[in-house]
């Protein structure tokens, strides 16, 4: 018996974030055109426009994060005893119930884990860089972030980690 979550990602928030990033790449266009109208040498006009290529690729990078995200979501697992996360509904991290000390909401589910662990969290995917997971989780402050996910997930992952442990079974079953 398990319970799938997958992201969701709000078409209004998605907007916003095109509409930013569009914003910022017509200033970049406008920025660059300025100065190679008033530039005195045009040996540095190539690196000039050179650089609006990349810079119009970041302004849009959180648009196109959102759009991979909505095409190939990721999904959390709730397992008999694991947690699996699904990055594009791959399954390549396995953790157990046993590690986790706390769950937060955050933008995202943010997981504590106990110290020492009791278990081993276990890759499942070769392709998946646990240590670049952990290092982006550290950036939001917590041991593991899966971004987008929304509260409905980290109230069952409550249930079920937490002290009423009796109640397991029946989040499980009624999902």
């Amino acid at each position: 018996m398990e319970i799938e979550f997958q992201t969701e990602i709000n078409p209004a928030e998605a907007r916003l974030h095109l509409v930013a990033g569009l914003a910022l790449t017509a200033a970049g266009i406008a920025a660059y055109t300025f100065f190679l109208l008033f530039i005195k040498e045009l040996s540095l006009a190539p690196f000039l426009i050179g650089g609006l290529y990349p810079w119009m690729r970041h302004c849009l990078s959180t648009y196109r994060k959102m759009r991979a995200q909505a095409r190939f979501p990721d999904r959390l697992r709730l397992e008999q005893k694991a947690l699996v996360y699904c990055p594009a509904g791959k399954p390549a991290l396995q953790i157990p119930y046993a590690c986790i000390e706390g769950v937060a909401f955050r933008d995202g589910i943010a997981v504590q884990l106990k110290k020492p662990l009791p278990q081993k969290l276990t890759v499942l995917d070769s392709n998946f860089r646990l240590s670049k997971f952990l290092q982006d989780s550290s950036k939001q402050k917590t041991d593991l972030f899966f971004g987008w996910f929304n509260p409905l997930v980290k109230a069952r992952l409550n249930d079920i980690v937490h002290p009423n442990q009796a109640n397991h079974l029946a989040t499980l079953q009624d999902g």
